[in-house]
């Protein structure tokens, strides 16, 4: 989110999702948006990022003129854009496109099918009405001492953390 800044200070606005795009677990999700005017786009595009389970860094224009010129530079002639970072490469729409969002994350569901995250994604109706059922991998049993300090290891030589489990299960 974009906060304006208090007298005297400059704007702080919270745009690094460099952590997110690095890791690559799954998508990381930006919403470029317009606070001013009233955009109701950009309202419907949050919801149906919430409606589907997805985390998404918001990124206020009205606000943040360094957004609003890379937005113009990618040619988006309209709020809200959408640009999604995941394994397969990044990809990025603008005004309210909700097709695009089941197409472009399903490559990082995939992912994180592959990783052992998650068990299966069901997709229940269309459009507005449409919901996504996430159904997580089970849990494996507790691990022991020893064997909780050798997850520990392979998630520092990076690997990641449902992975080692099952090395070490």
């Amino acid at each position: 989110h974009t906060h304006p800044p208090t007298e005297g200070t400059p704007p702080v606005t919270v745009t690094d999702i460099t952590a997110q795009i690095a890791a690559r677990n799954g998508a990381a999700v930006t919403v470029y948006t317009r606070s001013t005017p009233f955009c109701a786009k950009c309202v419907a595009t949050k919801r149906a990022l919430d409606r589907r389970g997805v985390t998404y860094t918001e990124v206020d224009l009205a606000h943040d003129q360094a957004a609003m010129d890379y937005v113009k530079g990618l040619g988006a002639t309209a709020a809200p854009l959408v640009y999604v970072s995941s394994p397969d490469g990044d990809d990025y729409w603008w005004d309210l496109r909700t097709d695009k969002i089941r197409r472009t994350l399903e490559g990082a569901h995939q992912e994180l099918k592959e990783r052992g995250y998650l068990q299966d994604i069901t997709y229940e109706g269309r459009g507005k009405n449409q919901t996504v059922t996430y159904s997580y991998a089970p849990t494996s049993e507790p691990l022991d001492e020893e064997a909780r300090q050798l997850v520990d290891e392979l998630v520092r030589e990076r690997v990641t953390r449902p992975r080692a489990v099952k090395l070490v299960a």
